[in-house]
């Protein structure tokens, strides 16, 4: 290959110049398309799952009944809208403070790391006594990784202490009528 051509096909991304040559010089734009198109099936994927999520927790008591609606198409719709307008606030918010794509992605590494302890601590209710050590390890690596994401555990700190009492709420909510219910027997 000469210098001209391999200059002409010398890209930052190995799948572009390879679609370059497969397409005659428009790789990016198909790689583009391509990286636009997987990006919003993502995030469909993952708004729809979240809502219907949120109307199992919902069916079950996790979350409040108010959930619980579904249209005719079997969309749990409150779940969605609800996740809708957060997703909206969020963006909005990120929107005016400035805050970069790369902040957003570290910001969640600390939820990552939270799901992951409290897997682990799932662990030492769930898993047999022979696998302590492994779980002690485990939160371990929690704490180190917590530790070495320093203030970007902000995020996920601030996710905890608004989502765990809505969470409890159910429960407690169960227990005051229980209460209720034996002191009017």
């Amino acid at each position: 290959m000469n210098s001209a051509h391999a200059r002409r096909f010398n890209h930052g991304l190995a799948m572009v110049g390879i679609f370059d040559l497969l397409l005659g010089g428009d790789g990016a734009q198909v790689i583009g398309v391509l990286g636009i198109a997987g990006g919003i099936a993502t995030v469909n994927v993952y708004t729809a799952s979240l809502s219907r999520l949120a109307w199992g927790f919902s069916n079950d008591g996790v979350l409040p009944a108010y959930f619980k609606t579904v249209n005719r198409y079997g969309v749990p719709i409150r779940a969605l809208k609800t996740l809708l307008s957060i997703m909206a606030v969020v963006i909005t918010i990120t929107f005016l403070t400035g805050k970069h794509l790369e902040g957003l992605i570290t910001s969640v590494n600390g939820v990552f790391v939270i799901i992951y302890f409290a897997s682990m601590l799932a662990a030492v209710k769930l898993a047999n006594r022979k696998q302590t050590p492994l779980i002690i390890l485990g939160c371990l690596f929690c704490f180190t990784l917590m530790w070495g994401l320093g203030w970007q555990m902000g995020y996920a700190l601030l996710l905890i202490s608004i989502t765990a009492p809505l969470l409890y709420w159910p429960q407690i909510n169960k227990r005051n009528k229980s209460a209720l219910k034996a002191n009017c027997l």
